[in-house]
């Protein structure tokens, strides 16, 4: 089994969810050896990758949804989970957190962990713009951002980790 969890002794919370998922599993399951390698960053990424190539994936691996993962699945090289997870498993997961690995009605792995972001709101910009400042999702997109789209605006991306181009924030700064 390969994971980009390299550092048992991680005090990040993902680390800390994948090891005491894997010590469960391998107590349940004490008649099955399983030898993890953990590989950090982009050194996970290339290898995952050259292993595909030359056909040597380990049994269960971990990898990124969507994009990344479609290679994967294009090229024969993994098993679709649909009838395995028949078992329940589907029913225990929050809804459209299987979305990015499913291809042609096939779904091809499961996810890891929810990931969450924050949204702030500059009340001064709303009203500026004579929005009133939100209470709801769905005040935000049905009422308000119409009236923000009259103030120019420029938009900003930053990458969350500048050595891992995976995950990136966008910002939109209002000017009244």
């Amino acid at each position: 089994m390969w994971s980009q969890f390299s550092d048992p002794n991680s005090k990040d919370g993902g680390f800390i969810g994948f090891y005491k998922v894997l010590d469960a599993t391998k107590a349940k399951f004490p008649n099955v050896e399983i030898e993890h390698t953990g590989i950090g960053g982009e050194a996970y990424k290339t290898k995952i990758k050259t292993a595909s190539a030359a056909n040597e994936l380990p049994d269960i691996f971990f990898s990124w949804g969507g994009g990344f993962a479609q290679p994967f699945v294009a090229g024969g090289r993994i098993l679709p989970l649909q009838d395995l997870a028949k078992d329940g498993t589907i029913d225990k997961l929050v809804a459209g957190t299987t979305d990015n690995f499913t291809f042609d009605s096939k779904l091809y792995g499961l996810p890891t962990n929810i990931a969450t972001a924050n949204l702030y709101i500059n009340t001064e910009l709303f009203q500026a713009a004579g929005a009133k400042v939100p209470a709801t999702w769905e005040d935000l997109l049905r009422n308000q951002i119409p009236k923000t789209r009259e103030i120019s605006c420029t938009y900003a991306s930053m990458p969350s980790d500048l050595s891992i181009r995976s995950t990136h924030y966008s910002a939109k700064t209002f000017t009244p």
